[in-house]
């Protein structure tokens, strides 16, 4: 709970986080749902590895999306 009070900007993975925290979150906070699902249980070595260079590949978008709107690139 302290740590997301104290953060000036959020990023939620899924909506289920942030509905998680929302009671913690000021109205002066910004924050960001990025709608990542959990990788959660696979079946085969290769799609998880597959998933796991996919949902890289979404998040270092994403943060570069981010940096840029903060104005940090």
């Amino acid at each position: 709970m302290a740590l997301v009070r104290a953060s000036d900007i959020l990023v939620f993975m899924e909506s289920e986080h942030y509905h998680f925290c929302k009671d913690w979150v000021s109205s002066h906070q910004r924050f960001n749902i990025w709608d990542i699902p959990d990788l959660g249980s696979r079946a085969g070595t290769a799609e998880i590895n597959t998933e796991v260079e996919r949902t890289f590949e979404l998040i270092r978008r994403k943060t570069d999306r981010l940096l840029t709107e903060l104005g940090f690139s």
